[in-house]
């Protein structure tokens, strides 16, 4: 029994020692050193994926996608060469879509919304540029125009 434990831990540790992961250091995702090309998996301690990611040269490139502990998707959102760009949707933990938001070049830019789990829109902003612009306007939990604000 002794031996057969040594032997594990040897093997583990051996395993270890010579598969690399993926690793992700300086704003880029390596593996064995080099700029890594493919997808990256991540899980929570159970096994369930917690985020699958598409890597080009390093960097997210398309969608990356987050999940609950449940599996259900939580987040879907949009990379090119390393930046926030295209939609970004996000899911409560029913499955409701509770939030969309845009970027481009890594900036803020297009409408953003918010819904409530009930699916009425809470809220609906603009931005150009990373910068705020036109009429944002912000709803009760009922519904009804609680604020509006013109940039």
């Amino acid at each position: 029994m002794k031996k057969l434990i040594t032997t594990l831990v040897a093997f583990i540790f051996v395993t270890l020692a010579f598969s690399q992961e993926v690793q992700y250091k300086d704003g880029k995702y390596y593996k064995d050193g080099e700029l890594f090309t493919g997808t990256v998996y991540e899980y929570y301690e159970d096994g369930i994926i917690k985020m699958e990611s598409n890597v080009e040269e390093g960097l997210l490139e398309g969608n990356t996608y987050l999940y609950y502990p449940n599996g259900f998707l939580k987040e879907q959102r949009s990379y090119m060469d390393g930046l926030k760009d295209g939609t970004w949707l996000q899911w409560d933990q029913d499955q409701n879509k509770i939030a969309e938001a845009n970027f481009k070049n890594g900036l803020k830019d297009g409408y953003w919304y918010m819904w409530n789990k009930e699916g009425n829109k809470r809220y609906e902003i603009f931005y150009a540029e990373g910068k705020k612009q036109g009429n944002w306007y912000m709803w009760d939990e009922n519904g009804q125009l609680a604020y509006e604000r013109q940039y």
